[in-house]
């Protein structure tokens, strides 16, 4: 099995995370392969600097996902703010 040096994931923004930054999906390549969710998150704060100042729950492949764990090849990771209802 080879090490990849490079990830390329898939970031879905939704609600008014998508409004604020002006897109609802983003696909990031050429990544370190050792990257972890808040490493991503910090890179895309860089594009989008509301994300230091906003709630939301990350999840990874369609699961809640802990802001320490490594991403791979493919993964999705979704930017979901708090939801409010009645």
């Amino acid at each position: 099995m080879t090490s990849r040096s490079e990830i390329a994931v898939r970031v879905l923004l939704f609600a008014g995370l998508a409004e604020r930054a002006g897109v609802r999906e983003r696909r990031l390549a050429e990544l370190p392969a050792a990257l972890t969710i808040d490493a991503l998150l910090a890179r895309l704060e860089r594009d989008y600097p509301f994300l230091r100042e906003v709630p939301f729950t990350v999840a990874r492949n369609r699961a809640l996902a802990r802001r320490d764990e490594a991403l791979e090849d493919g993964d999705e990771v979704a930017l979901l703010p708090p939801v409010s209802g009645g």
